[in-house]
């Protein structure tokens, strides 16, 4: 064998030893992403089971009542002439304010804020509180209201549900006549 031959040979085990080496790197990559996707379904069936028990603690307390009966609300207001909309969340937490609102692309993004509070001791208890339930309150908003859902079609649940309210609430209510002078025409005998 010549020495140009050799080195053939060995640019072409070289590729193949490298070949080899990125075939061993990415079955590996692959056995690291199916374990880390199995472990992220555990965490999800263990997410499931403590909302499944706590919507089963809740369901106890009232067994007539809806488990989180989510109460959304549509808001439009218009701000130096640019008209912005959310929904606001409520039947959830009561010390938090939840509200969603569109990212721009159609999607629902939740928002979990402490509500408002006058004293600074009051406004440590509310951060604190919500600050340890606010995944929990994410989950459940996402669970609940949005599931799959764009922001259209959950501003339209959201008016459905106004709409519902409204009625509801001026159902016994007699609307306002409004007296209209009729011309009688006579026919001629």
């Amino acid at each position: 064998m010549s020495t140009e031959n050799t080195e053939k040979m060995t640019e072409k085990d070289k590729k193949a030893a490298i070949d080899a080496v990125l075939a061993l790197i990415a079955k590996d990559a692959q056995k690291g992403v199916a374990m880390t996707t199995g472990e992220v379904g555990k965490l999800l069936a263990q997410v499931d089971g403590v909302l499944s028990d706590l919507a089963a603690k809740v369901a106890k307390t009232d067994e007539n009542a809806p488990v989180w009966n989510l109460d959304l609300t549509p808001v439009t207001i218009t701000i130096a002439g640019e008209k912005r909309q959310w929904i606001e969340v409520s039947g959830l937490d009561k010390n938090a304010r939840v509200q969603l609102s569109d990212d721009g692309t159609g999607k629902v993004v939740v928002h979990v804020t402490p509500k408002k509070a006058k004293s600074a001791e009051a406004k440590a208890y509310f951060d604190a509180i919500v600050g340890a339930t606010k995944d929990l309150t994410v989950a459940v908003t996402v669970r609940k209201a949005v599931a799959g859902k764009t922001f259209r079609q959950v501003w339209a649940i959201a008016g459905a549900q106004q709409q519902k309210r409204v009625e509801k609430k001026f159902a016994d209510l007699c609307p306002p006549m409004v007296e209209k002078k009729v011309k009688v025409v006579k026919k001629a005998a």
